[in-house]
C-alpha cells in the first residue's frame, strides 16, 4: 500500500510523516523448592527413592515432550523472526541502496501538466532528468499539477487526494508520485503539493533522503524568480546525485543493536529454560502433603516470622481513650 511522503505549502513551509509501535510479554507457573506464603506443599521421591518437597500454588501438571515444544514454539519463532529482521537490518545499513527491478507498468508520461505551468523547454528538461531518476533507482517518478478547483470537489486534502489518485493510476509500489495544485485569489496564487510512494521504494526513499529532498523543492517553490517547471528540474537534479547513496543517517548503530540482539536472545533462552524447568519438574509423580507433622523449617520459621509481627502490631494499637495498651 502506497504511503504519504510529506509535503508543503505557499507559507506552510514543509511536512514529513510519522509512525507507531507495541510490545509483549511471556510468563509461566512458579514453583519452587523454599516455601512462601500462599503456597502448597507437594512430595515426590526422587532417583534414590529420597523424599522431596515442592512448592506451588497449583499441583505439578505432567507436561510431554509436544507440549513443550508447542509452548516454546510461539515466543521462539517470533523472536528469530524479529532478530532475522534486525539483523538484516544492520547489515544493509552499511551498503548503498540497490535500485528496484522495473517490472511495472511503464507507459504513464512523467510530467502532467495541467496547469500548462511549465514552458515546452522546461517540460521536455524535466523528463529527462526524471528518466535519469527512474534509470538510476527503478522508481518511475510523476509530477502531476493541477487547479486546486479540480480535487477540492473530491476530497477536502490534498494528501487523500493524492493517495486516491496513485490507486487509480498505478498497480504497483514503485510509483513516485508528486501533485502540484494551485488557485488565484485577488491576483494572488496559493500553491501547495503533496508526495505519495510505493511500498517497495522506502529502501531508497528514507525519511531522511526526502526530507532533503522535499526541503529543496520547498525552497525552489518559495523562490517567486523560479518557475514551478524550474524549481522541480532543480530539485530533481540535485536528488538524482544523492539519491543511491548509502544513508547514514538511517544506519542502525551498533548501540541500537546489540542491546536489541541480547533482548532477543534473551526472549528465546528465558523460555528454553522455563520450559525445561516444567518438563522435568511435570515428569515426576506428586501427592500433596497435608500433615501438619511434616511441616518443613521453612513453613514454621515463616510462621514464627509472621506471630511476631502480629505481636508487635497488638502492642502499638490505642483504646478508646486513647492510652496505650500492651500485651495482655
Amino acid at each position: 500500500m502506497p504511503h504519504h511522503s510529506g509535503g508543503g505549502s505557499h507559507g506552510g513551509g514543509f511536512h514529513g510523516s510519522h509512525s507507531s509501535r507495541g510490545s509483549s510479554r511471556y510468563a509461566t507457573p512458579r514453583f519452587s523448592r523454599v516455601y512462601y506464603p500462599g503456597a502448597r506443599r507437594f512430595r515426590y521421591y526422587n532417583s534414590n527413592g529420597e523424599a522431596e518437597y515442592l512448592y506451588g500454588a497449583t499441583m505439578p501438571k505432567r507436561l510431554t515432550l509436544l507440549s513443550a515444544i508447542g509452548t516454546l514454539f510461539m515466543p521462539v519463532v517470533i523472536s528469530l523472526i524479529f532478530l532475522s529482521f534486525l539483523s538484516s537490518m544492520f547489515l544493509s545499513s552499511f551498503y548503498p541502496p540497490k535500485p528496484l527491478t522495473v517490472d511495472y507498468d511503464n507507459d504513464s508520461e512523467y510530467v502532467v501538466d495541467n496547469l500548462e505551468i511549465i514552458d515546452d523547454d522546461e517540460e521536455e528538461r524535466l523528463s529527462d532528468i526524471l528518466e535519469e531518476f527512474q534509470d538510476t533507482t527503478g522508481i518511475c517518478p510523476v509530477v502531476v499539477t493541477m487547479n486546486s478547483s479540480d480535487w477540492q470537489r473530491y476530497d477536502t486534502y490534498l494528501e487523500d487526494y493524492a493517495f486516491d489518485y496513485y490507486l487509480d493510476e498505478f498497480d504497483d509500489e514503485k510509483h513516485f508520485l508528486i501533485i502540484y495544485s494551485e488557485r488565484e485569489e485577488n491576483n494572488y496564487v496559493y500553491w501547495q503539493w503533496e508526495a505519495i510512494q510505493g511500498d517497495d521504494t522506502d529502501s531508497i526513499l528514507t525519511t531522511s533522503k526526502f526530507d532533503a529532498f522535499g526541503n529543496n523543492i520547498q525552497d525552489e517553490l518559495d523562490n517567486d524568480s523560479v518557475s514551478v517547471g524550474r524549481a522541480f528540474i532543480n530539485a530533481f537534479s540535485d536528488f538524482n546525485k544523492v539519491v543511491m547513496d548509502k544513508d547514514d543517517s538511517d544506519k542502525v548503530d551498533a548501540v541500537i543493536f546489540v542491546p536489541c540482539f541480547i533482548m532477543c536472545a534473551v526472549f528465546i533462552i528465558v523460555p528454553i529454560i522455563s520450559v525445561v524447568k516444567q518438563y522435568k519438574i511435570g515428569k515426576r509423580d506428586y501427592e500433596e502433603v497435608d500433615d501438619d507433622a511434616e511441616r518443613s523449617f521453612g513453613e514454621e520459621l515463616n510462621d514464627t516470622v509472621e506471630n511476631i509481627k502480629s505481636a508487635f502490631t497488638s502492642f502499638g494499637d490505642r483504646d478508646d481513650d486513647g492510652n496505650g495498651t500492651f500485651l495482655e
